[in-house]
């Protein structure tokens, strides 16, 4: 059984034009800050669009296996 132990939320912004803000760098950067370290992704939305921007909101969250004997005393 898995327990949750933490949860963030972040938003990015992709942009074709502005450097840095491209789909591949995002992806990038969530694998490395988060994927890499043991988050998942529990959903993805679109927060806004203006412009030549579209603002996306990714949940991340943290689990921890628990074993079957902690999860019998908690109940």
């Amino acid at each position: 059984m898995r327990k949750q132990t933490d949860f963030i939320f972040r938003q990015i912004e992709l942009n074709r034009i502005e450097e840095g803000k491209s789909a591949d760098d995002w992806r990038k950067w969530v694998r490395e800050n988060y994927l890499d370290q043991g988050w998942e992704v529990l959903n993805t939305q679109i927060a806004r669009a203006e412009a030549n921007s579209v603002f996306l909101g990714i949940s991340f969250v943290k689990y921890e296996e628990v074993a079957d004997e902690v999860r019998a005393k908690s109940k």
